[in-house]
């Protein structure tokens, strides 16, 4: 119940958003992590930004509208992504750790 409502929220600020490409937006939870929403869209750059900036800042966003309607804990566990940007990073820090270690 609690993932469909910030899904719910999650759509609507991105519906709400003058950026190019929101009718074709596509949410998808994790299965491992239900807080962790991946959303795919062909206008990503609009998103993203510089190094992933405007991402940052609508998680930002996002989460201070959650943390309204349900809590701080649930808010900070919540997290964006979108066409896979958040976890290729990771997954790079992780190769340049290993690399490094």
């Amino acid at each position: 119940m609690e993932n469909a409502s910030i899904e719910n929220i999650i759509r609507d600020f991105l519906k709400n958003t003058d950026l190019a490409g929101t009718d074709e937006i596509v949410i998808k939870q994790d299965p491992e992590n239900p807080l962790f929403f991946s959303f795919h869209t062909k206008e990503s750059r609009f998103f993203l930004g510089r190094d992933g900036e405007t991402l940052q800042a609508i998680t930002y966003l996002v989460k201070r509208i959650i943390e309204k309607n349900f809590n701080e804990e649930t808010a900070r566990a919540v997290t964006l992504d979108i066409n896979d940007f958040y976890k290729k990073r990771i997954d790079q820090l992780k190769t340049t750790a290993h690399m490094l270690a």
